[in-house]
């Protein structure tokens, strides 16, 4: 029996070997009396980007195709007339898939997905305390220069412009003379990890947040 499993396995790689597409759509794997073709496989090939791809593919599914057919085999072999009836079982699984989609069809058509931004903002608006952020968070552009810098009034000066022509001089001041240059506009960050980073301790961060908008 070993070798009967073998012997099948290893007529399955061979064939998987060729993906080559063949005139009259000849089988590229078989096993018992069962064929693949390679037509078959299209929906699974549409994944692949070469031909290494490809080939990993077809062996992949082969190779779980036919273990499968030859576990079925080695099955209606051994087991009994009595074991092999498995009616019973298959009325259940499909009453039970009836069910279940009927229950999936019904919640699509009776329960409405869809959530307006006026709902979010109404929900949250009604529902602040679950909400509540465990830390201070904060958007901001971090500039840390050496006491060598020159001219750092020009940066006091550009750091909170909104005109494109100064946000590229400060660019390239920044990139030429700072230690650190961070620009978090854009995303939220934690205000403790930052405030390490600052010379002086600030014991209150959130009152201090809440009445200094620049350092």
């Amino acid at each position: 029996m070993r070798g009967t499993i073998l012997l099948i396995l290893l007529s399955i790689w061979v064939y998987a070997c060729s993906t080559k597409a063949v005139p009259d759509e000849k089988p590229i794997a078989r096993a018992f009396n069962e064929y693949i073709y390679l037509s078959d496989l299209k929906d699974i090939l549409s994944n692949a980007t070469n031909k290494e791809d490809s080939n990993n593919l077809i062996n992949s599914f082969t190779d779980k195709w036919a273990k499968k057919l030859v576990l079925e085999h080695l099955a209606e072999t051994n087991l009994s007339d009595e074991k092999k009836d498995v009616s019973l079982e298959l009325e259940n699984y499909k009453a039970s898939l009836l069910i279940y989609k009927y229950q999936q069809l019904f919640i699509s058509e009776k329960l409405d997905t869809n959530i307006s931004d006026k709902e979010y903002e109404d929900y949250y608006t009604a529902h602040p305390n679950e909400f509540q952020l465990e830390e201070n968070t904060i958007k901001a552009l971090f500039i840390q220069l050496p006491k060598s810098a020159p001219n750092p009034e020009k940066v006091r000066a550009l750091y909170q412009s909104k005109k494109d022509r100064d946000i590229t001089k400060l660019d390239d001041y920044c990139n030429k003379y700072a230690f650190k240059y961070d620009d978090y506009k854009d995303q939220w960050i934690s205000f403790s990890a930052l405030a390490k980073l600052l010379p002086n301790e600030i014991p209150e961060p959130e009152t201090y947040l809440k009445t200094n908008k620049n350092i």
